[in-house]
């Protein structure tokens, strides 16, 4: 009985929801109705407030150094930037520093990085950057710039490297191909 009453509670609370002109709006979903589908924005991960945009040569040769001009633009005042670098397996730089440092910047302030580069072989590449902000914390922001060397077919280098197999129900599976490492894992001291 007490259940009943608890139903009929709630679903009056909601009729008078409806009928006061009031919306109900789903707090899961921040969808915008467009003519025949909905939108939905998605506010994203937080991070630092800084952004990235780069700038190099388009047609890039093995063996060819090229430069990638790299500029950072915070959105709010920071006392410290801090860019690390990482390139992938065949990339190399001349520029042996891997880490940039800048002092106090105020809001949308550019810093700017020259990075020269050079890969002996054709094939794509990743520069892997992370840019920390120091204020009264710590912040990062990580990017993946893409270096297409020779001009390759990018959808060689972003098919899987597994089998794709179909199973009874239908779903597609792609077995991947097990590595075993040579090293052996070091035990921790008793």
């Amino acid at each position: 009985m007490n259940i009943s009453k608890n139903l009929i509670l709630v679903f009056s609370v909601f009729l008078l929801a409806c009928e006061s002109g009031n919306e109900i709006i789903n707090p899961s979903t921040n969808a915008a109705p467009t003519k025949d589908k909905f939108i939905n924005k998605y506010p994203g991960k937080s991070h630092a407030a800084v952004e990235m945009d780069y700038a190099m040569k388009k047609n890039i040769v093995a063996g060819e150094e090229v430069e990638v001009i790299i500029t950072f633009t915070n959105t709010k005042n920071v006392d410290y930037l801090e860019v690390n670098f990482r390139l992938d397996a065949g990339l190399e730089s001349v520029d042996l520093l891997q880490q940039k440092n800048f002092g106090t910047l105020t809001t949308g302030q550019t810093s700017i990085v020259s990075l020269p580069i050079r890969a002996e072989n054709n094939g794509l590449y990743y520069i892997y950057v992370v840019a920390t902000l120091v204020d009264d914390k710590r912040q990062s922001r990580s990017f993946a710039i893409p270096i297409n060397v020779g001009n390759v077919n990018v959808k060689n280098y972003l098919k899987s490297k597994g089998n794709v197999k179909i199973d009874a129900s239908g779903r597609r599976i792609i077995s991947m191909p097990a590595q075993m490492s040579n090293k052996t894992p070091v035990k921790p001291d008793e």
